[in-house]
């Protein structure tokens, strides 16, 4: 790097340009007792008193020059000396400036307060004749010249602005109009109040410019440094730039202290002139323009160099902001700062961001709770182990472990309503030794984001049962869990749990439940085991028709009369095939195994309807049996249906002089099918939707249509079973027609014509009304009838009304009764021994 450019009289007078670097509070310059702004006694200002300039013959046009220049007040200059009349102090003496200085106090002089006995008798003072176009104005009793009460030079004497509609637009133009800038803060002071034509009411006009400005940032306390000179603003180089430069800077626009020093054009590249470079400050100084620094204009720099700064009261801007859209600027411009971030402009910043009395906030939820994330994770700062921090609208706990961790098990982090476990010494070990890890409860967001975002197929109410919780994992590459998290909730309000269950977690817009299932829960609490981490909410639903209400206490015990009646049918039939297993004239394979699952499914599913209140909490439990539930009844409809095809074939052989005796495919296929594809349809439905399982009736959630792994094949089944009883009627309607009155099968086959009528109902048929129930309360009654009953028809006719099985029958009671003879039994027609089979 070069080194600084000094005038060529500095350099020639060392001492003195070392004192111009490192001195404090550098003099500012006004012009007073002159005729207008531009002409006067010069003053400059050191350690917080205005003092004069001697006027001997060292006061030269080359400085006074200099002192027109930095007034806005042109070139063209008059010296002259004016008497003293006071007994202000005398600033500097022997003043040398070679006329390309920006300012009076880059000039080489005295060293402060150090003067000539002659300097008691005369001030310097100065009339810049080149005023045109230039307001007679200036600004008076400020800390310098530009800031201070407004006063303009009218009639041959100076008098003050009234305040009345005084605002920042006509204080620009004054700060503009003396070279200094903008206008940062415009006042009114009771100075003037009732004279120089101001009203009693009104007072005189005050104003604080600053030739300095932050741009392309957040808002006024952050962004790219530029400073205003010869009516134009530019940028500052970046080199020595550091954060005593930019703690000037922050003080000068009384925007708190600096956090930040940004370099390398952080806030973009300007496009206006390079002012300065080389800035030297040592922090004291009231102005960046008193630091010491390269001659003004002359730099080796370029804009991708520029200098910026950050400063503590950035946040202001959110207080300022009337909108949320206003705020989410500013975070997204506040989250392109590296630097470590304060925690009480965090905790503000998060205050204000999530106001719930906002406008618009929930349509901007999704941005609203990533910004919060971001915030949350700033406050993760190096060496942190353990924090908990609160605010108006949150509550924090951070928790971090490093390589030498003496944490066993999970990590556990509260809230007043929220408790977290999480595997973080696993997550550590992915991640080099370190992990952090960040709970965040939200106070008042569940009335935001709201129940109602949660979006389901079925028309329910939809009531938030927690408080809304965020668990981050901030400065983390590698976010994988290797073991999912439980997160439990305290019901806001105790519930009876009359609905069922979500844990969602928030997507962009909505809530919704992938990765997420309740595993426990009671009156007062509920956990959720998610597999990933996100924004998460306790939802429950409840039927807006109120169904479980208004369900008919006599449907509900004829169902449980009839079905208790089915099962012990079932049970003699199962016993019966079962013994009878071996003889092919009483039963198949089918046949028995639709039995055995019928039998099954029907206890399961009334077991568990009976103890639905102590099952429901246990969500793991109710998954499960609804899960077995949904294998078992597909097992039931498979069966059914090969009970149809088998029958269908032994209806044909009648029309074979010479029948094969075969019963269809290997009873080991029939397993096979039987329960290898209701097992293969239950693991995709449990593989591509796991958490389907488990609705408030420990059945298949409606949700996104997973009721469909079930009603899909079963209407499948159902319909092909219609069609081949209609094939078997169609089939057994020929035979008749066409048989004999002397050929021995016309009787049989009459038989024949009951038994299949009552296959009706035994091949599942008439679960098809189970798809109109809803709508008819004799549909209901018919459906409940006949779906309880299979049992009863397998017993009627597979077991009483077959010969074989009477038979059978007495022989067992023979056996039972030994005293009583056996009965004598006959061979059974080819015909009968189809039917059987």
């Amino acid at each position: 790097m070069d080194d600084i450019d000094l005038p060529v009289n500095l350099r020639c007078i060392l001492p003195f340009a070392v004192l111009l670097a490192v001195s404090p509070a550098l003099a500012n310059v006004r012009l007073i007792n002159g005729t207008h702004r531009c002409a006067g006694i010069v003053e400059v200002l050191h350690d917080g008193q205005w003092g004069t300039i001697c006027g001997g013959k060292a006061w030269k046009d080359t400085s006074a020059e200099v002192v027109c220049k930095e007034l806005g007040c042109g070139t063209d200059v008059t010296t002259n000396k004016h008497p003293r009349e006071s007994s202000q102090p005398i600033w500097l003496d022997e003043v040398v400036c070679d006329g390309k200085e920006s300012s009076v106090m880059n000039c080489g002089h005295r060293p402060w307060g150090n003067h000539r006995p002659y300097c008691e008798r005369y001030n310097a003072g100065i009339v810049c004749s080149n005023t045109s176009g230039s307001a007679d104005a200036r600004l008076i009793n400020g800390p310098d010249r530009c800031a201070g009460r407004v006063e303009v030079y009218r009639g041959g004497q100076w008098g003050p602005v009234c305040d009345h509609r005084w605002n920042k637009t006509d204080a620009e133009v004054i700060c503009q109009k003396l070279g200094c800038g903008y206008a940062l803060e415009v006042t009114k002071s009771a100075h003037g109040r009732g004279t120089h034509g101001c009203g009693h009411g009104e007072g005189a006009a005050e104003v604080v410019c600053s030739a300095v400005r932050l741009v392309n940032g957040p808002n006024r306390c952050a962004g790219r440094v530029e400073v205003f000179h010869d009516g134009v603003w530019g940028t500052v180089c970046h080199d020595f730039w550091n954060m005593t430069d930019a703690e000037v800077v922050c003080k000068e626009l009384d925007c708190g202290k600096a956090i930040e020093a940004p370099i390398e054009a952080r806030f973009g590249e300007g496009s206006d002139p390079i002012w300065l470079d080389d800035v030297l400050c040592t922090g004291k100084e009231s102005s960046l323009m008193n630091c010491g620094h390269s001659r003004l204009g002359l730099h080796n720099c370029g804009h991708h160099r520029d200098a910026g700064a950050i400063c503590s009261e950035l946040i202001t801007t959110m207080i300022e902001c009337k909108d949320v859209m206003c705020k989410l600027r500013f975070l997204d411009q506040l989250e392109k700062t590296t630097s470590v971030l304060p925690e009480r402009i965090l905790t503000n910043a998060l205050d204000y961001l999530l106001d719930v009395n906002q406008q618009n906030l929930t349509a901007h939820g999704g941005a609203i709770i990533q910004s919060a994330e971001l915030l949350a994770s700033r406050l993760m700062q190096p060496g942190l182990t353990n924090k908990e921090i609160s605010t108006n609208t949150t509550e924090i706990q951070i928790v971090s472990v490093g390589p030498n961790a003496s944490l066993a098990g999970h990590t556990q982090l509260t809230s007043s309503d929220v408790l977290l476990d999480i595997d973080l010494l696993g997550i550590a070990q992915n991640n080099n030794g370190l992990a952090s890890v960040v709970l965040m409860s939200y106070n008042n967001m569940q009335d935001v984001l709201h129940a109602s975002l949660f979006e389901t197929e079925n028309d329910t109410a939809k009531t938030m049962l927690s408080k809304v919780v965020s668990v981050i994992l901030p400065k983390t590459q590698n976010k994988t869990l290797p073991s999912p998290v439980n997160i439990t909730f305290q019901h806001i309000k105790p519930s009876d749990l009359t609905g069922e269950l979500s844990c969602v977690y928030w997507n962009v817009s909505y809530w919704i439940e992938d990765g997420c299932h309740v595993s426990q829960t009671d009156t007062t609490y509920t956990v959720c085991t998610c597999v990933h981490l996100s924004t998460f909410a306790l939802i429950m639903q409840t039927d807006t028709h109120d169904q479980t209400s208004k369900s008919d206490p006599i449907l509900e015990l004829l169902h449980t009369i009839l079905a208790s009646i089915g099962l012990v049918f079932l049970i003699v039939a199962v016993v019966t095939f079962a013994l009878c297993r071996f003889n092919p004239r009483v039963t198949n394979a089918a046949r028995l195994n639709l039995c055995i699952s019928l039998l099954l499914a029907h206890m399961l599913f009334l077991r568990t309807q009976n103890f639905l209140h102590l099952i429901k909490p246990h969500q793991v439990l109710c998954k499960v049996l609804s899960g077995v539930l949904h294998f078992l009844y597909l097992c039931c409809f498979v069966w059914m249906s090969m009970e149809a095809v088998l029958l269908f074939f032994s209806v044909r052989k009648l029309r074979q002089v010479k029948p094969n005796d075969r019963a269809g495919p290997h009873w080991g296929y029939k397993l096979l099918i039987g329960y290898g594809v209701p097992l293969v349809i239950v693991g995709v439905s449990a593989g591509v939707m796991p958490h389907g399982y488990g609705s408030q009736q420990c059945w298949l959630k409606t949700d996104s249509g997973f009721i469909w792994s079930f009603l899909g094949p079963v209407c499948l089944i159902l319909a092909g079973n219609i069609i081949l009883f209609i094939a078997i009627i169609v089939t057994l309607h020929s035979t008749l027609k066409e048989a004999r009155s002397d050929v021995s099968k016309v009787k049989y086959t009459r038989v024949l014509l009951f038994k299949i009528m009552a296959q009706f109902v035994i091949l599942g048929c008439p679960w098809i009304l189970g798809l109109f129930t809803a709508k008819s309360k004799v549909l209901e009654f018919i459906f409940i009838i006949l779906t309880s009953q299979q049992g009863t028809f397998i017993f009627l006719v597979h077991c009483l009304l077959n010969d074989e099985v009477r038979r059978q029958y007495k022989k067992w009671w023979q056996e039972f009764r030994p005293s009583e003879k056996h009965l004598s039994t006959t061979a059974t027609t080819e015909l009968n021994d189809y039917v059987r089979t």
